[in-house]
């Protein structure tokens, strides 16, 4: 017997946005500004009002107010790859990810909320008969402490990226194409071709800048015209050709595609897409309540983040007792002898868990001293990491740095040689636009007899610590595999080829 409609669960869709918490749920809808504390976790007020925004969405009812979420995550701290697994049955799969994940990725899977889709054979996959998926995978606390707040009303909630939510709105039959979700500071870039994994990336770049001209000449205001140019220099190469659809608010959107026309580093046609408005909606939660869940290249299925691998989904009808009267009886006497028959079962559980924690309280002082030790040293070390990161990122294909210097005091030196001297001056200019150094100077340059190439040195000089701190580089020093294996946590694509890594002096 299937439950009828008044009584069935009411599902909601939702967005966590840096500044915001976006809630709809059929044609009502809320929005939450978001307030952390120092340690930057959610404040308890702004958990509160969350909450009680959801216990309004789900209908007023507190003994049937256990909701369905599908909540969408921004892409800060997300890793979005693609693996190849051996021919396996599907049961097999999430064993051998978890295997794969162990060690390709910089955490283990009991600290990740991750999840995966398989991937359509294609150019990019190997010939020996191994199967691709997609593996979308981010810290587990990013998610745990949303988790804990929804879950005071929510039966159930899933967690998705919200990048892969908006493509949703993308027209069928668009095969390749980049998608721009404005926000107030920052924003979110996805680019999607066919047979490759969708690339996603934050930019620092946000609306706030562009209010402050008037709509009218929203077209010929220089400041407007150039910050549109730095957007446009952050896109990838393969992205300023695609085409791109943007959402965000109405007037920003508008405003950015006569902008974007007017630039001449952007070749791709822009499109706004239709986001329905009112209270709490977002493109992301268009793209959760309007997918018709259909896999395409235009429109590739989400990934559900679990911190357990998922599971088939059962599909048995909810159902009504035959005879309520007396459910609700054996109900009430189960509650009645729960404290009772719990208290009898877990009381040998409890005896050894407190003698285990007896046991080891001798050790807390040993772990004290290396917790300080540990936090001391992640205090004061130098950015070398960083410094070593954002040169290789720099690095043109096919150059070779042979010798890299760097000293605590910020100084960088390095030499090495490039195919042409354009080159060098591309490779200056990527050092100077990642804002991790404040100087960035060509010492000499030099042809070899054959002129094949151009012998170099570069000096230069790390911004301090302040000015750091609001750079964006990747991989920090807790997930150096992830950059040593050429993934960020911030755009996910293949596996790039391998190249010769720069020399570093003992």
């Amino acid at each position: 017997m299937k439950a009828p409609s008044w009584i069935e669960f009411p599902r909601i869709a939702a967005e966590l946005r840096p500044d915001s918490f976006h809630l709809r749920s059929h044609g009502d809808g809320a929005e939450v500004p978001i307030q952390r504390g120092p340690d930057g976790r959610l404040t308890s007020e702004c958990a509160g009002a969350i909450t009680d925004a959801l216990r309004k969405l789900a209908g007023g009812k507190p003994w049937l107010s256990r909701v369905r979420m599908i909540c969408a995550i921004p892409s800060r701290g997300l890793i979005v790859r693609p693996l190849w697994l051996p021919a396996a049955p599907p049961s097999e799969v999430p064993r051998l990810l978890q295997l794969q994940i162990e060690s390709e990725f910089p955490l283990p899977p009991e600290a990740l909320a991750w999840g995966w889709i398989p991937r359509p054979a294609s150019a990019e996959a190997p010939v020996d008969g191994r199967q691709a998926v997609l593996v979308a995978a981010v810290r587990k606390e990013v998610t745990e402490e949303l988790a804990a707040i929804l879950s005071r009303v929510a039966a159930e909630v899933v967690f998705t990226p919200a990048a892969l939510a908006r493509v949703a709105l993308v027209p069928a039959g668009t095969a390749a194409y980049s998608l721009l979700d404005i926000g107030p500071a920052q924003s979110e870039l996805i680019v999607c071709e066919p047979g490759a994994a969708p690339a996603i990336r934050l930019l620092p770049w946000g609306e706030h800048p562009l209010p402050e001209i008037p709509a009218e000449n929203a077209g010929e205001g220089p400041s407007a015209a150039d910050s549109v140019k730095r957007l446009v220099a952050m896109f990838p190469a393969a992205a300023r050709s695609l085409p791109l659809f943007l959402s965000g608010k109405a007037g920003i959107s508008n405003r950015l595609m006569e902008l974007f026309a007017a630039t001449p580093e952007f070749h791709g046609s822009v499109h706004s897409l239709a986001v329905p408005e009112g209270p709490g909606q977002t493109a992301a939660i268009a793209g959760i309540r309007g997918r018709d869940g259909e896999a395409s290249t235009a429109r590739p299925p989400w990934i559900e983040l679990r911190t357990k691998p998922a599971e088939a989904a059962g599909g048995a009808e909810r159902k009504l007792p035959r005879r309520p009267m007396v459910l609700a009886a054996a109900l009430l006497v189960a509650v009645l002898l729960f404290p009772y028959a719990e208290a009898l079962l877990l009381q040998p559980a409890l005896a050894r868990r407190l003698a285990a924690l007896k046991a080891g309280s001798a050790q807390l002082a040993a772990i004290d001293r290396e917790l300080s030790f540990l936090q001391y040293l992640e205090q004061h070390q130098a950015p070398h990491l960083d410094a070593a990161f954002v040169i290789a990122q720099a690095t043109p294909q096919g150059a070779r740095i042979e010798t890299l210097n760097m000293n605590r005091q910020g100084e960088v030196s390095m030499s090495g040689w490039l195919r042409d001297p354009n080159q060098l001056g591309d490779f200056r200019l990527k050092l100077i636009n990642s804002g991790f150094f404040s100087t960035v100077v060509v010492e000499d340059q030099s042809p070899t007899p054959d002129r094949q190439r151009i012998n170099f040195r570069i000096n230069a000089r790390w911004k301090d610590a302040a000015e750091r701190a609001a750079l964006n580089l990747g991989p920090d020093p807790t997930s150096l595999a992830s950059a040593t294996s050429g993934a960020s946590n911030v755009m996910a694509g293949p596996p790039s080829p391998p190249r010769p890594s720069p020399a570093m002096p003992q």
